[in-house]
């Protein structure tokens, strides 16, 4: 048997019913499957839950900006790729094939998904051919967590297979959904993310880790029946994926979002990644209403204020942590140290400081969770007034 050959007799358990002498996949003799994908088209008026798949398309320039990708000013309306990947199992290497691999993307006012099937582990070459061709073919692959798994295990057998695809960007959408999301709702799942974003429920879909054996079990009885399932989870995952595009779209796709929680993502992004000249253009052009928006919720506010100390704007900064220390103290204490900094160094009123430093110590003595920072003001305060004593006459 050829090393393919054993592979599949390790997948199925079992010695393989194939004579011993096989010829190679493709050779003469030894008939080609089927391997053409299997096409689903819905239209962009169809609804997963309570997003339509129109909402998904063009892809928002802040949505790829919030998963860390260079993003248009107008949104991206190039040939983006949805991508998922039943496999033979989740640890990843090169023991674990790929067998079916769902692909979609929007087309003359469709979602069209098209999945692709491996017959037997022999014709994986071809297999992968065809998928290299469709990825060839588009500049962005949009996946859910395939950055972590699904990406890396494509380029391993694509490998293995003696080829090699070019790098195309990835837009992974568990991590703006997770910065969206997770405080909403903890574990984001593509599921639990369906139900919470698009208040969608599956019904009758196969739980994940079930998925591998039904696909041995194929190699074993060469029934297809039960992998009908299998193909219906991939493409619910699909049609999943581009209503959560569509979801995040509707959050993300002006250019100042009016959701807060949006917004504050997007400049959490910002804050993180340096993009200081982004934020620099955003609030060139609409920074009153982000001060406004900013001094209405606290989150945000406390971004904004950390993004415009970053960018050099320290006034700014500190007006913005002020009117939070002020008004929003249980929920912006991130603020309190803002606030001490700038009039200890900046304006140099040990005075104020010292009075906003015994008034946020007060606030703090009350909570369980600011250990760190009750030890810091009370440090400060302590540095404040000896620089008082200090800047007294002597008597």
């Amino acid at each position: 048997m050829d090393r393919k050959d054993r592979l599949r007799h390790l997948l199925t358990g079992r010695p393989s019913p194939l004579p011993s002498a096989v010829p190679e996949a493709g050779a003469a003799g030894d008939a080609a499957p089927d391997l053409a994908p299997r096409i689903t088209r819905y239209p962009l008026a169809h609804r997963h839950g309570d997003v339509p798949l129109a909402a998904g398309w063009p892809i928002s320039g802040n949505l790829l900006r919030l998963a860390g990708l260079d993003g248009p000013e107008t949104g991206y309306a190039g040939r983006p790729l949805l991508l998922d990947t039943e496999t033979t199992g989740l640890a990843g290497g090169t023991g674990t094939h790929i067998f079916l691999m769902g692909l979609a993307d929007w087309q003359d006012g469709e979602l069209d998904v098209r999945q692709y099937f491996l017959p037997d582990p022999r014709w994986e070459r071809p297999f992968l051919e065809r998928i290299a061709a469709e990825l060839a073919a588009h500049d962005l692959i949009v996946c859910f967590n395939g950055k972590t798994y699904d990406m890396p295990l494509l380029q391993t057998r694509l490998v293995l297979n003696g080829m090699r695809l070019r790098e195309l960007p990835v837009l992974d959408l568990l991590h703006p959904s997770r910065r969206y999301w997770r405080p909403l709702i903890g574990s984001c799942t593509l599921q639990n993310l369906e139900q919470a974003a698009l208040r969608f429920q599956r019904e009758g879909d196969l739980p994940g880790w079930e998925i591998p054996d039904l696909y041995f079990r194929y190699l074993r009885q060469r029934d297809p029946a039960p992998l009908e399932g299998v193909i219906h989870h991939n493409r619910l995952d699909l049609v999943g994926m581009a209503a959560l595009v569509g979801a995040l779209n509707i959050r993300l796709s002006v250019e100042l979002p009016r959701d807060p929680r949006a917004l504050e993502c997007l400049l959490r992004a910002q804050l993180q990644r340096g993009r200081l000249e982004e934020f620099r253009r955003l609030r060139e052009v609409h920074g009153e209403a982000l001060e406004e928006a900013g001094r209405h919720h606290a989150g945000l506010g406390i971004t904004l204020a950390r993004l415009c100390k970053r960018a050099g704007e320290l006034e700014a900064a500190y007006r913005l942590a002020l009117h939070l220390s002020e008004h929003r103290p249980d929920q912006a204490a991130d603020c309190f140290e803002l606030v001490l900094i700038h009039e200890e160094h900046e304006l140099r009123d040990y005075a104020q400081a010292a009075a906003h430093c015994e008034r946020y110590l007060e606030q703090v003595r009350r909570r369980s969770d600011a250990d760190g920072l009750r030890e810091r003001l009370a440090g400060r305060l302590e540095r404040l007034t000896a620089k008082l004593r200090r800047q007294q006459p002597p008597e």
